[in-house]
């Protein structure tokens, strides 16, 4: 059964939240943003934030505990990459050596993930390697099989940051992705519906 989670997207101008139940929206809220609350993406004051959280879900009758949080662009480092055929283990190691050329800082001041772009079949003949034992993972990669990825890496700080003002919200952060994510989940969403597979499309974000 699906779980009530409340989404999350900290702007300059506006807080927006919206309250989801598996694909269904249950109720949103928006609300203007105190000026210089926000600066170069980061929070100036995660107690005033948790506040006007707090403030807008009981204004709005918004009763959740679990929170998504829209990462803002500015604190994160985004890239579409190709790599090898390999595990998840494998990728958990070598993925931060895609960001080596864009992160002057320390790697290990960073969180890495991925989503996969790669299609379905090669998801599965990734698992069936990694059900097989090292030597089948090795014959694969030595086949010049790859997967595309979209990586993301974020700050430390900025996610214990999240942490903290969400905890001060009354909330627990169970996700945090940036905005581009949810472009892909939608676009995905629509392939799959065949609304627009095999067709151009683009998408305008009217800031």
């Amino acid at each position: 059964m699906a779980k009530n989670i409340l989404g999350i997207d900290i702007g300059y101008d506006c807080l927006k939240l919206v309250l989801v139940n598996g694909r269904q929206i249950k109720k949103t809220a928006m609300v203007s943003m105190p000026q210089n609350l926000v600066r170069g993406g980061r929070v100036v004051s995660v107690e005033a934030m948790a506040e006007l959280i707090r403030t807008t879900m009981k204004e709005n009758g918004i009763n959740c505990k679990n929170a998504a949080l829209v990462l803002p662009y500015e604190t994160v480092f985004v890239r579409n990459v190709t790599m090898p055929l390999m595990t998840a283990d494998q990728l958990v190691y070598n993925l931060p050596y895609e960001f080596r050329d864009y992160i002057t800082d320390e790697l290990k001041n960073y969180i890495f993930d991925y989503a996969m772009v790669t299609t379905p079949e090669d998801l599965a003949e990734q698992e069936e390697a990694a059900e097989e034992g090292n030597e089948t993972e090795e014959r694969m990669a030595g086949a010049g099989r790859t997967m595309d990825l979209f990586a993301v890496a974020a700050p430390v700080s900025l996610l214990e940051e999240s942490k903290d003002m969400l905890r001060k919200a009354g909330l627990r952060l169970v996700k945090a992705a940036p905005a581009v994510c949810s472009y892909m989940a939608l676009i995905r969403r629509l392939e799959e519906r065949e609304e627009i597979f095999g067709k151009e499309y683009g998408i305008l974000d009217l800031g």
